[in-house]
This record gives structure tokens, C-alpha cells and sequence, in this order.
């Protein structure tokens, strides 16, 4: 059972909403619903840090934060 939580292939996903309440202390809800509203501009959602099903929004942990890493300016 431990190895198949391990494995689980969408242990990074996050629903926005969770993850916005998890890094609040980060990042505004404002904020992060316009990265979402603007993904396709900023490289978000060719990052494939944003993945949306059925019109709800997932976030990849991991590879939202290479994406953030990556915005210095």
C-alpha cells in the first residue's frame, strides 16, 4: 500500500483552491487567479504547471514552483 501512495502519479496535483490556502502566506488568492487567468501569456500553461479538467483547476506543485523560480526578473 505505501508503494502505490509513493507512486501515485498525481500526488503533485493540487486543486487551486487548496493551493491557494496552502501558500497564502506566499502568494495573494488574487494572485494566483490571475497567473490562472493569464497562463497562456505568462508560460504557465505551457510549463504544465496548470492542468485543467472538467473546468477545474489543478496545480503541479513541483513544476509551479521551477515555473515561479524562473519569473526573476
Amino acid at each position: 500500500m505505501l508503494e502505490t501512495i509513493q507512486n501515485d502519479p498525481l500526488a503533485d496535483f493540487t486543486p487551486i483552491d487548496l493551493f491557494t490556502e496552502k501558500h497564502k502566506d506566499k502568494l495573494k488568492p488574487s494572485q494566483i487567479r490571475w497567473l490562472a487567468r493569464f497562463r497562456k501569456q505568462n508560460g504557465l500553461a505551457e510549463s504544465g504547471a496548470l492542468v485543467i479538467v472538467s473546468r477545474r483547476m489543478y496545480i503541479n506543485e513541483p513544476k509551479f514552483a521551477d515555473w515561479f523560480a524562473s519569473q526573476r526578473a
